[in-house]
């Protein structure tokens, strides 16, 4: 079933932080930002990186570096991030 595949796949999205890989869920995102919800103890002005694979075998994937420029913390201990893209391959 297409549903359960898409919902698999948000699971493949990385999100890379102090040195740890953490499974990420992409709310949102435009040429200079995104917005990523993971299991992390981001701050404001930190770097990081995501990877967001493609689910087509003739597309790369989307690789980014990226300020957080906000931080908004879940009850759960998960943290929505905002990020500013400062690089993409």
């Amino acid at each position: 079933r297409k549903e359960s595949s898409a919902a698999s796949d948000v699971y493949k999205r990385q999100l890379n932080h102090g040195g740890q890989s953490v499974p990420a869920l992409c709310r949102d995102l435009s040429s200079t930002g995104m917005q990523i919800e993971a299991q992390c103890q981001a701050k404001i002005g930190d770097r990081v990186s995501v990877l967001i694979p493609s689910s087509h075998d003739s597309l790369k994937g989307l690789e980014t570096e990226a300020e957080v420029v906000r931080v908004t913390d879940l009850e759960d201990g998960r943290q929505i991030l905002g990020l500013a893209v400062t690089s993409m391959s």
